[in-house]
């Protein structure tokens, strides 16, 4: 299988065991990869699985994750901080989406 980095999938599964990132991260950032999400902020091997993922939500409703994309931030901060941006005016985001988000985040238990 080709990614849309024209990288097959095992070449890049291969880079990402190198860099010691286990296998819930990698199948996290090769669906990101899949998914045509820029990596760079998450791809961080002392990142969760549960981190990374946090980030990439933030990163989908369009906030700049930046500030969060530390090892000392907690996932609870996160979603805390997307929490707070999704009510900001500055970011418009609309009712549908915040809707989702939210559903999205009790689905998963966050």
């Amino acid at each position: 299988m080709k990614l849309k980095t024209n990288v097959s999938e095992n070449s890049l599964r291969r880079t990402f065991v190198e860099q010691g990132f286990d296998e819930s991260q990698i199948r996290f950032l090769i669906n990101s990869v899949n998914e045509n999400v820029d990596i760079r902020l998450f791809a961080d091997k002392r990142f969760s699985y549960e981190k990374m993922r946090a980030l990439k939500d933030g990163i989908a409703l369009g906030f700049d994750m930046t500030p969060c994309a530390k090892e000392s931030v907690t996932v609870q901060e996160i979603r805390r901080e997307i929490r707070r941006r999704i009510w900001l005016i500055e970011y418009n985001v609309p009712a549908e989406v915040r809707n989702d988000y939210f559903e999205y985040v009790d689905l998963i238990g966050e």
